[in-house]
């Protein structure tokens, strides 16, 4: 493939499939539909990636017993001429991959010899034992970077935080140019809500790369949630053998605020007073002999020996 191309592919898969895949692609979607009772339709779009590739030779009376031990023990394809030219090639995923790398890294400077395309995915033989993650009667999830070499199992749940360990060499072939990692993560969001026990309310998360020596790598990190999945990536961190953390979190829902209920208070009835309508006022004029008064009232009388003029 050429860089920067992407791939998609479909294929039926076994309903009882391992629960976990991985592999070299980069930025995935993925879909899983039922078929019928025993197949699922798995489609799977992401581009293609880059990996570095260490050749390297050593004499074994200058390393460790342990080492040779497992050089001998560890499964390999055996390459070349055996007793003249041969060779062994040992997977990326097994254990004693980081090993190599760590162990001889000095030995070729650092640097890669060369560097292949890829774009593949494969179940994985070491599915977690966590009861959230390791489910084998449906796709988990999937875990893939463009390491030299990397955990051949899924990340692992330290009880607060999501592990996995990466190796590579720090050039590429050039001796100058640094090499960058990717790593993706994506699994099913009830897995993800089943280890933090969360509700079903939106996941946020942080990613962390940390070298050997404790030391930050800058990388550059997605989190992304749909159609029932939890996107997880960082990209662009350096090498040597740095330890990936996604931690997840989620914001608790806060309850409706319940309002008081209503109480409603008696009102004491208003009573307004009707204006008082003034009595008309009538003044008369009495007179008794020359004496002459003016009685005024509603209904005026003359006093007792006047008359009303």
């Amino acid at each position: 493939f050429a860089p920067g191309t992407r791939v998609t592919l479909g294929m039926k898969v076994s309903n009882k499939m391992t629960g976990w895949l991985h592999g070299r692609i980069a930025k995935p979607d993925i879909t899983v539909k039922p078929i019928n009772s025993n197949l699922n339709s798995l489609i799977v779009s992401a581009d293609v990636v880059d990996v570095p590739m260490m050749y390297a030779a050593f004499n074994k009376s200058e390393m460790t017993k342990q080492f040779v031990g497992s050089y001998d023990d560890s499964w390999n394809l055996g390459r070349g001429l055996f007793g003249v030219s041969f060779w062994r090639q040992f997977p990326p995923s097994s254990d004693f991959a980081m090993q190599i790398v760590t162990t001889l890294a000095s030995s070729i400077k650092d640097t890669a010899t060369e560097v292949h395309t890829y774009w593949n995915l494969s179940t994985l033989q070491n599915p977690s034992m966590n009861s959230c993650m390791k489910d084998s009667s449906k796709l988990i999830g999937f875990v893939t970077t463009n390491a030299m070499a990397y955990s051949g199992s899924a990340p692992t749940w330290n009880g607060e935080s999501l592990e996995y360990k990466v190796s590579g060499l720090h050039f590429l072939p050039d001796g100058k140019s640094l090499t960058y990692g990717t790593y993706d993560l994506a699994m099913r969001s009830d897995a993800a809500r089943c280890l933090y026990g969360f509700s079903n309310a939106p996941i946020s998360a942080s990613i962390s790369v940390t070298g050997q020596d404790g030391e930050q790598k800058v990388a550059t990190t997605v989190v992304n949630e749909k159609d029932g999945w939890l996107y997880l990536a960082a990209y662009g961190f350096t090498f040597s053998a740095p330890t990936v953390r996604v931690k997840l979190s989620q914001t608790p829902v806060q309850p409706p605020v319940q309002s008081a209920p209503t109480v409603s208070t008696p009102t004491t009835p208003v009573v307004v007073a009707k204006p008082q309508i003034k009595p008309k006022v009538i003044s008369i004029k009495c007179s008794n002999g020359k004496t002459v008064k003016t009685v005024s009232g509603a209904k005026p009388v003359c006093p007792k020996g006047y008359k009303q003029k």
